[in-house]
């Protein structure tokens, strides 16, 4: 539980370390070099592990603190920290409230980030002085959709705002606001 979801963070912050380099690279071009160094690669890489890391600490610590009256078995092929909260009979608001504030800290963080940055890639490129420069840097605009996206696809993989927007949809069926086939 702990490697898998220490793992993603760790993702979620190399996929943020991505979208930084394109900034730079596209925003201060000549500086480059200047500013991300390879001891600043080293240090974001360290920072990323550190992060993961760090977060996910007391998670094995508040499972450790949780008495067991059901199953011991999870719905799914690998452990992840609210399947086995949801196992527990007792108080589980600790874990629950833990486990939601650090998703939301690292989703919610590193999109906002990620988002931040792609906003200041085509302010750079409205900037542009010609219009030329300018349809000529907008037609290259596919490359930025994926990895502004991967955020995106990465947490539609959670399993809780899947759940989330299953039941957002799942409430407009039964409202009669969507139509049927």
């Amino acid at each position: 539980m702990f490697f898998i979801h220490a793992f993603c963070m760790m993702e979620s912050t190399v996929l943020l370390a991505m979208a930084f380099d394109r900034y730079v690279a596209i925003c201060h071009p000549l500086r480059y070099s200047t500013i991300l160094t390879d001891t600043i690669i080293a240090r974001i890489g360290v920072v990323a592990m550190m992060r993961g890391s760090l977060l996910m600490l007391p998670c094995p610590f508040l499972i450790g603190r949780l008495s067991f009256c059901q199953s011991h078995v999870i719905p799914h092929t690998y452990c992840e920290h609210m399947a086995v909260v949801k196992l527990a009979c007792g108080d589980t608001r600790p874990n629950r409230v833990y486990g939601l504030t650090a998703a939301l800290l690292v989703i919610g963080v590193d999109l906002f980030c990620i988002g931040l940055s792609y906003a200041l890639i085509a302010q750079a490129v409205l900037r542009l002085s010609s219009q030329d420069a300018r349809s000529k840097a907008l037609a290259n605009v596919y490359l930025l959709f994926p990895p502004a996206l991967n955020p995106v696809v990465y947490g539609v993989k959670t399993r809780e705002i899947r759940e989330r927007v299953a039941k957002v949809f799942q409430w407009g069926q039964g409202t009669g606001l969507k139509t049927s086939k």
